[in-house]
């Protein structure tokens, strides 16, 4: 990331009217210049952001990004929850055709089932002086495999089997985060868009979780403002990050010494795809992560304007988004694949910016053991697309299965920058 570009060559592939999540319009043409220089400028969008030095320690950045961000030498090794509750919630199946009205049932009898559901709580003290301590609570949903549990509906004389296998616990467990995301589910559940049923129903295990003071994480007596309630602590040099990334490094904790899962997945859409980034570049232990429009580097212009993901924060300051990607794929056994939607009309947009996101990937591989890749996919939703849900379930089968993920696996026709391949070459 420490070069600079005088001029971006930007080609897109349609040109695309898209809402910045604050309200304004922007327009993505072929002319657009879409880079930021270092220092700066007053072009909308364009903050200052920290270079990377020309030669970098990488397992010492890594260190003192934990410190930064937690206060302490190490990860936290906490692994047992505040509360761990075991219930089940009624559960409709999507897509059941017993729930067309011409079939004459009915949907909660036969489209239905009683699915497990393990609330796991964790709590932490966010203590800003002597007179001011506000506890954060953080829940955790697992939810486990349903590959083998179908509605009981008939298709053609085709019932359901006599013994149809219930959610069960595998080896594998991915923890899906959903960022900001209102959810369907709480207090219950907390499945926001149906992507953690379409992990179990694929046979994962999964752990749904979401940002401090969101979704299930509301609390009674919430900060008025948590950008500001969050630059307090910045601004006095308490950590504070953890309270976004300490739940999950306990839930891979609790996952791996407590339910004893040999692998954990890391995956998450929007300010959770930002979590996955950050914790997967201090946890070597997640093997496979899969952010999506969580983040983008600096130098790109209307990247998010949630406080968390400001490009001039003190722990930007020891390394920046593009240290976290190679961080995440810096051992050899490790993968991270970012996915970001062509037309997201919320965050980190691929339109206009194909080229520069090939040089900052270039610029990861070079330094990193692991696989790293970013793929464009076609979208204008801020959403788990389709065309996301067969790269991922690719990926998951393989490492659910014990086998390595190869450079190979990452290359998908649904990647838009391979399309430039050839025009840039």
């Amino acid at each position: 990331m420490a070069r600079s570009l005088n001029t971006v060559l930007v080609h897109c592939v349609v040109s695309v009217t898209l809402l910045w999540r604050r309200g304004s319009a922007f327009v993505c043409s072929s002319e657009w210049q879409d880079f930021c220089p270092a220092n700066g400028s007053k072009q909308t969008g364009c903050t200052p952001y920290n270079l990377l030095p020309p030669e970098v320690d990488w397992l010492q950045l890594r260190k003192r990004l934990v410190k930064e961000m937690f206060g302490e030498d190490y990860l936290p090794m906490d692994n047992r929850p505040h509360s761990v509750t075991h219930t089940v919630v009624p559960h409709r199946f999507p897509d059941c055709l017993a729930a067309l009205p011409r079939w004459g049932t009915s949907p909660a009898t036969v489209c239905e089932k009683l699915i497990p559901v393990t609330e796991i709580v964790w709590q932490m003290t966010a203590r800003l002086n002597a007179t001011y301590a506000k506890n954060i609570t953080s829940k955790v949903f697992l939810t486990l495999n349903s590959s083998g549990w179908a509605p009981g509906y008939s298709i053609w004389g085709a019932d359901e089997p006599e013994a149809p296998e219930p959610p069960h616990r595998g080896k594998t467990l991915v923890i899906f985060h959903h960022g900001h995301g209102g959810s369907k589910g709480c207090p219950n559940y907390g499945d926001t868009d149906g992507t953690g049923d379409w992990l179990n129903q694929l046979g994962m295990d999964v752990a749904t979780m979401m940002m401090p003071f969101f979704d299930c994480n509301t609390m009674v007596h919430q900060p008025g403002s948590l950008h500001a309630w969050f630059k307090l602590f910045e601004d006095q040099r308490i950590p504070w990050v953890r309270f976004f990334l300490e739940p999950v490094i306990k839930t891979i904790n609790f996952a791996k010494e407590r339910l004893g899962y040999e692998r954990v997945i890391l995956a998450g859409l929007s300010g959770g795809g930002w979590t996955t980034t950050l914790v997967a570049a201090l946890d070597p232990r997640i093997e496979l992560s899969i952010p999506m429009a969580g983040s983008i580097p600096c130098d790109f212009r209307l990247t998010s304007k949630d406080f968390e993901q400001f490009c001039n924060l003190h722990w930007t300051g020891i390394g920046n988004y593009t240290a976290l990607y190679v961080l995440a794929a810096l051992e050899p056994h490790r993968t991270s694949l970012q996915l970001l939607h062509e037309a997201d009309p919320c965050c980190f947009h691929g339109c206009g910016r194909h080229r520069r996101i090939q040089e900052y990937g270039d610029f990861v591989r070079a330094r990193s053991a692991g696989h790293f890749r970013t793929v464009v996919t076609e979208g204008n939703l801020h959403l788990v697309n389709p065309r996301e849900k067969i790269i991922i379930g690719t990926l998951l089968y393989k490492m659910a299965r014990g086998q390595a993920v190869t450079a190979a696996d990452l290359l998908t026709p649904f990647d838009l920058l391979r399309e430039v391949d050839a025009i840039y070459s």
